[in-house]
């Protein structure tokens, strides 16, 4: 069900935030993914927030004593303010898109600034001081119908990071993806991206999904694993039949994950993204390793060869190297406990 009235969690400094504004002569909406899941009733704790009608020096004098960092960037600033996951941006529409004098220009401003967002679901605004939702791109029409829309087909590549969020929201919205936004995602490249960024995507397709085998599952279903080379190569390696019925190793990666995933909330943070980067690389290795003996498949010693894999592959993407370490240990060993219980141990 679809909620049209939102309200902020308790202790947030939001509405303050925006009666300061206010005052100055400007506007906030929010706008983003906490606008989406508050109308899904679900709860999110990052604030993407936009100002309207201030220059860039008042909306500095504004924020002063609310704990926000020095502005960051030139063409579009930021004002952030970590400890509540709050980001504060200079709308793209400009100081002057909207004037106090005239309310009926916030609807204007607001659908120039949401342009050059990305999915019309993550374009709808909400004003905290009317209270009040601007959707100019009719996006809780997708959001009732989990239909996932590019605003605007000329922006969407400005960010090719977009494809990787189509792939997590799709699954945890469990949304169909309208065959422009598809074709947009097929075309886009990654290769200038940097990888600390594809790494923080990958990180959020793992930990914020439920089940991570849909985000990996439509990116392979439109052609887009190579993103991720070294799952890309684990499609169509066989398994014997008599241990893995469940087809080939890149299915049974996908089962290993969503079962890590269910249970990867009793763990620590860092914990939990060690377990499931372990389950997305456990089998790397076995495109190399496996072999046929008549009707049986073997993958021996895949365990050593999928831990280097594991190792380069997550120290190329720069996770830390406790982290590369701790997975490529858990992926090396991954067979031990059922050898054990095989040995008598």
């Amino acid at each position: 069900m679809i909620e049209r009235r939102l309200s902020l969690p308790a202790g947030s400094p939001v509405m303050e935030l925006a009666r300061a504004i206010e005052g100055a002569g400007g506007r906030i909406i929010v706008v983003g993914g906490w606008v989406r899941d508050a109308l899904r009733g679900a709860a999110s704790h990052d604030f993407d927030l936009e100002v309207f009608g201030l220059a860039e020096d008042a909306v500095e004098d504004a924020l002063a004593g609310f704990g926000f960092t020095a502005r960051v960037g030139r063409q579009f600033p930021v004002w952030r303010r970590v400890r509540d996951g709050l980001d504060l941006a200079f709308a793209r529409a400009g100081a002057d898109a909207y004037q106090a004098s005239r309310p009926d220009s916030l609807d204007a401003a607001f659908r120039a600034a949401s342009r050059h967002r990305d999915l019309r679901v993550n374009a709808i605004g909400w004003d905290p001081v009317a209270d009040r939702l601007i959707d100019p791109w009719d996006g809780l029409s997708d959001l009732r119908a989990r239909r996932l829309r590019a605003v605007d087909p000329a922006t969407f590549p400005a960010d090719p990071v977009r494809l990787l969020r189509v792939a997590r929201l799709q699954a945890i919205l469990e949304a169909e993806v309208d065959d422009e936004l598809r074709r947009l995602c097929q075309d886009i490249s990654l290769d200038a991206t940097p990888v600390e960024r594809v790494a923080a995507e990958l990180r959020r397709m793992l930990i914020d999904v439920p089940l991570p085998s849909q985000a990996f599952g439509w990116l392979a279903d439109i052609g887009r694993l190579d993103i991720f080379p070294p799952l890309a190569r684990l499609a169509g390696v066989p398994q014997d039949p008599v241990w893995h019925p469940e087809g080939d190793v890149l299915v049974h990666t996908l089962m290993v994950l969503d079962r890590a995933r269910a249970i990867a909330n009793e763990l620590a943070p860092e914990a939990r993204e060690v377990l499931l980067l372990a389950a997305l690389c456990h089998d790397l290795g076995k495109p190399e390793t496996t072999t046929r003996d008549g009707d049986r498949v073997r993958s021996l010693a895949h365990e050593a060869a999928s831990a280097k894999h594991a190792r380069e592959w997550l120290a190329a993407l720069r996770f830390s190297e406790r982290v590369v370490h701790a997975v490529a240990v858990l992926v090396a060993h991954h067979l031990s406990p059922s050898q054990f219980v095989a040995q008598g141990a």
